[in-house]
């Protein structure tokens, strides 16, 4: 069924209201109210398939230019990690990224997590993923993870994020 409205209404839609000059003579303006909800969606991070490789000359290699970060309801992220999972050493391995669009980051040695944050939409968290390296002086394989949420806490024992 179509409402129909006079010609001088304000109809909101998504709020389901509406407001109208009836002009000299009013006529009865029937409502309606509907309780809405409204549910964030959680933003995407994909990693491409595939494994990058880093050579043992201590030279930095982006660890995966083709990621993509989406978020369908356009929020904005406030954060993300990325973590040597396993194989890490202390000693010979490092994440850097490029500091980009407000996004700051900086890498904790102890575990092996390197944390960006700042308030940023999905498309400036992706060019900042993307341009994570890494960088070691030693050999062997590496697993790197990335994840979305400033309040992601990572846990080496167990290899999981929690929130």
């Amino acid at each position: 069924m179509r409402a129909s409205f006079p010609k001088s209404c304000l109809v909101l839609t998504g709020l389901v209201a509406a407001a109208c000059e009836q002009g000299p003579t009013p006529e009865p303006v029937s409502s309606r109210s509907q309780a809405v909800e409204l549910t964030d969606v959680a933003p995407e991070l994909t990693v491409s398939s595939g494994n990058a490789s880093a050579a043992k000359s201590g030279n930095a290699s982006v660890v995966d230019p083709d990621l993509t970060v989406t978020d369908s309801d356009g929020g904005t992220l406030d954060g993300a990690r990325v973590s040597i999972d396993s194989g890490y050493v202390q000693a010979d391995d490092t994440l850097a990224f490029t500091s980009q669009h407000g996004i700051t980051g900086s890498f904790n040695a102890a575990n092996g997590v390197f944390s960006l944050a700042g308030n940023a939409s999905a498309a400036d968290y992706q060019d900042a993923l993307r341009s994570v390296t890494f960088q070691t002086t030693g050999s062997g394989s590496r697993t790197i993870s990335f994840s979305l949420g400033a309040g992601s806490l990572y846990s080496p024992a167990t290899g999981h994020y929690y929130q």
